[in-house]
């Protein structure tokens, strides 16, 4: 009796002949046909091989073979997967579920599962790249599935796959309806454009559309960022107009975005019309509003549309500004309409509310002055430029305004008498503003006032020196008043004073020495005439004018003497006239030959040339009593035989009396004289002691001229010269004196920086106390340079000696002679120099002192 196949089944089972059982359970599957009994088949072949014969990878190949033929039969999977790992056998499985994957319908809802069910088995392995895939699928079949889309976003974050990351949240984004999820979405969608695409543009779209449907005011630096670098402005400005096309939206904001419109087509656009329109309209919400105002001033100032300016500027002047911005832009108006407008009754009121605003400002003040100027409206320029005086500081600005307020009055409105007085305001103001005190005197002169300008002159004479002004101006003044006063107001001793000044400030004026001559003169002081001829005389001896004009003032004065001097130097020159001539010879006749007194010290004072260092004297006496003998030579060496040649001066002689004469008067005494065989007149012996040479031709000489060789000689000879006249060559007695006085100043200073000669630093040290302390004083009160020094001194002796042969002989001529005919003087200066000085000395006021002093004067013989 044959057995069922379930009974078999069962029997096999209940035995435990699992292999068996296996067996016919194959069997049976080769002959069944339904899809549902041939899955249960499977599984429970399947089953039986894990479960009882402990053998899963049979198992596994028989859901294999399961999945192969009812691929939408999820329920395998589970097992599948419970049993990949027991075998080791993923690979197959992930294979063999993939090719159930390729025969299924997309469509059907298997298919779904299967794909969610190898994206896990992948992701399990690390295969992120596969699972990647299914995610990839199940999102496109089912976007709502939110933890599949999760697990995509996280496979492409990590694969970097920014664009379709994008396109999960656009996705996401289309489908939200909550405000706050979208824009959440909105934020991150374009958060993802701009850092990880570099797409500006697009997130400024996205942004954008989130700020129309949120108003969220805080957008829009990120929108105006994004637009920037997207250059994306034309975008940015179409979503902030329809913007503002939104019937809610609040006046100040629309404002706002009026002002961000405006500036995106200003400033990046290039269009200024629509810019301009913008602001406008910004204008019509706010009027005051300061970024548009000053806006479209700067759009219109660019494109030159002055009117629309004109209105903007007086918009900002009068919104309520504070006063500094006021004055700006009123100032801006006015320049405006003076400028562009040509319109200047506007821009004078313009300047003029510039002035409310800053009442004192000088650049407004200087408009309206223009204006006024350029329209011929004088008494308005005065006012303006009265009121720049009144307000400025600086002294020499005032001035200047001042100076133009009178040059107005001067030449615009003709009132003379009060431009004269703003003139002298102005140089209150600025005493150095000379133009304005020309202003004045040309006023003055014109209108022949010269009272007036005598009074001005006077005025500013004494601005000129309080105020310390170049003497140039003060001599000009001083001039120029002296001269209204003599030749326009006969006012003499005004005239004196300010001539004086001339000459004070410019000695060597010789035109105002001849004036206050004759000034003088003219007032009754005879004496101050002579002066003032002196000095006339002195500045250019060359000029025999100059002695005409002495003369002249002498006799006026009652100087005799004085004129008969000036007389005798004009017949020197051949310069004298008929009445000077017969003048000089009258009084020739009464001239005294010889001197009633000695040379006093005070006369010495009179006579000495007044740049002769009086210091260098004192050292040289010191210096002879150091070592005067070492300094010069026995008297053989110069060829002179005691016996022979030494002359007795006492002896009741000719020579003897004139020696006695010379050396009584002169003061200074030699122990010796000698006979200068082959030499001619007087001469200093330097020897010890020192005397003099006397030629065999002095007693040929005339009294007169006698005299004055022995007196020059004499003078020569004192011990305080004696080192100038040991050499003959004017070159050696120079370095010897130079070489005496550096001794000296060494010796009393020894850190001086000079050189000089050891043994005479020396020879300085025999003094005694009280000498050394003389020369020490002597030393502190040189003032300059030796070589400076030195050349004073040698020239003041020459010049002295000169003078005295003069005084003595009382003949100008014969002194002239001498001087002309002198071997070698040891002072630099030539001939022609010392002939000069000689002239003016005979005709000055020391020498006619001395004159009357010794009773040489013609005045006390002749009285």
């Amino acid at each position: 009796m044959s057995t069922s196949p379930d009974s078999l089944i069962a029997q096999l089972e209940a035995e435990g002949q699992y292999e068996d059982l296996a067996a016919v359970l194959l069997d049976q599957l080769e002959s069944t046909e339904g899809r549902a009994q041939r899955v249960a088949l499977y599984e429970r072949i399947a089953g039986l091989f894990e479960q009882r014969l402990d053998n899963p990878g049979n198992a596994l190949l028989v859901l294999l073979q399961a999945l192969s033929e009812t691929p939408d039969e999820v329920r395998l999977l589970p097992t599948l997967a419970r049993l990949a790992p027991l075998c080791d056998e993923w690979d197959t499985v992930l294979d063999a579920a993939e090719v159930a994957l390729a025969g299924l319908d997309p469509r059907a809802s298997a298919t779904l599962t299967l794909h969610r069910t190898l994206a896990d088995w992948y992701a399990q392995r690390e295969r992120t790249e596969d699972a990647g895939r299914h995610l990839a699928w199940i999102f496109k079949a089912d976007p709502a599935d939110v933890p599949n889309r999760l697990a995509y976003a996280s496979w492409l974050e990590a694969k970097g796959d920014h664009d379709a990351l994008v396109a999960i949240d656009r996705a996401e984004l289309d489908a939200a309806t909550d405000p706050r999820e979208r824009k959440r979405l909105s934020l991150r969608v374009a958060r993802t454009l701009e850092t990880r695409l570099k797409r500006p543009g697009e997130a400024l779209e996205v942004l954008g559309q989130l700020y129309l449907e949120t108003h969220d005011d805080g957008l829009e630096l990120h929108l105006d960022a994004l637009a920037d670098q997207a250059q994306a402005h034309q975008l940015l400005a179409r979503v902030y107009r329809r913007a503002l096309d939104r019937p809610s939206l609040d006046p100040t904001l629309a404002v706002g975005l009026r002002l961000k419109v405006a500036s995106l087509y200003l400033d990046h656009l290039g269009d200024t019309r629509r810019a301009s329109d913008q602001y406008a309209h910004a204008l019509m919400i706010e009027p005051d509003n300061v970024r548009a105002l000053a806006a479209l001033r700067t759009l219109f100032t660019a494109e030159g549309r002055f009117a629309e300016l004109a209105n903007v500027l007086e918009r900002e002047a009068e919104s309520g500004a504070d006063r500094d911005t006021r004055f700006e832009r009123y100032l801006s108006l006015g320049d405006l309409y003076r400028d562009q407008l040509q319109n200047d009754a506007a821009a004078v009121e313009a300047w003029f509310k510039a002035l409310d605003a800053r009442s004192d400002d000088r650049g407004v003040l200087a408009r309206l002055l223009g204006v006024y100027s350029d329209s011929q409206r004088w008494e308005a320029s005065i006012k303006v430029l009265r009121r720049l005086s009144n307000i400025e500081t600086n002294p020499t600005r005032k001035a200047q305004y001042l100076y133009a307020v009178g040059v107005i009055q001067r030449d615009k409105v003709a009132d003379h008498y009060v431009a004269v007085r703003t003139f002298d305001k102005a140089l209150e103001a600025d005493p150095t503003l000379v133009k304005a005190f020309q202003a004045i005197d040309e006023i003055l002169t014109h209108d022949g006032d010269y009272a007036r300008q005598d009074r001005y002159y006077r005025k500013m004479l004494v601005r000129a020196r309080e105020h310390q002004l170049d003497d140039a101006l003060v001599v000009s003044l001083a001039r120029n008043l002296g001269e209204i006063n003599r030749s326009r107001l006969n006012n003499y001793p005004e005239a004196i004073k300010a001539y004086q000044i001339v000459a004070r400030k410019r000695p060597e004026d010789r035109h105002a020495q001849s004036i206050l001559a004759e000034l003088s003169g003219l007032v009754g002081s005879p004496l101050e005439a002579v002066r003032h001829a002196f000095r006339l005389f002195e500045l250019d001896p060359t000029d025999p004018e100059g002695l005409h004009e002495l003369a002249r003032r002498q006799l006026n004065a009652g100087q005799m003497d004085g004129a008969w001097c000036a007389c005798q130097a004009l017949m020197v020159l051949g310069q004298a006239n008929d009445e000077e001539r017969r003048f000089y010879e009258e009084g020739r006749r009464h001239q005294s030959a010889q001197a009633r007194r000695p040379l006093e010290p005070q006369d010495w004072t009179l006579l000495t040339w007044a740049g002769k260092p009086e210091a260098l004297d004192q050292i040289f006496v010191l210096a002879w009593r150091a070592f005067g003998a070492q300094m010069v030579p026995p008297p053989k060496a110069l060829g002179l035989n005691p016996k022979r040649d030494l002359l007795d001066l006492e002896a009741q002689s000719s020579l003897g009396q004139l020696m006695k004469y010379a050396q009584q008067v002169v003061g200074v005494q030699v122990p010796a004289a000698w006979r200068w065989a082959g030499g001619s007149g007087m001469a200093v012996a330097p020897v010890d002691p020192p005397g003099v040479l006397i030629g065999d031709d002095m007693a040929s000489y005339g009294f007169g001229e006698a005299v004055a060789r022995a007196g020059r000689t004499l003078y020569l000879s004192s011990v305080q010269h004696l080192a100038a006249q040991v050499d003959n060559d004017p070159l050696r007695a120079r370095a010897r004196v130079l070489a005496v006085l550096a001794a000296a100043v060494k010796r009393v200073s020894p850190q001086a920086p000079v050189e000089a000669d050891p043994g005479l630093v020396d020879a300085f040290g025999r003094l005694s106390a009280g000498d050394a302390a003389a020369l020490e004083r002597a030393v502190g009160r040189l003032d300059t340079d030796m070589d400076t020094l030195v050349d004073r001194w040698l020239v003041g002796t020459e010049q002295t000696a000169n003078r005295l042969g003069l005084l003595l002989c009382c003949d100008l001529s014969l002194a002239v002679r001498m001087v002309r005919a002198e071997p070698a003087p040891r002072a630099l200066p030539d001939v022609g120099d010392r002939l000069r000085a000689l002239l003016v000395f005979a005709v000055s006021e020391p020498f006619l002192e001395l004159r009357r002093r010794l009773g040489y004067a013609l005045a006390e013989r002749t009285a």
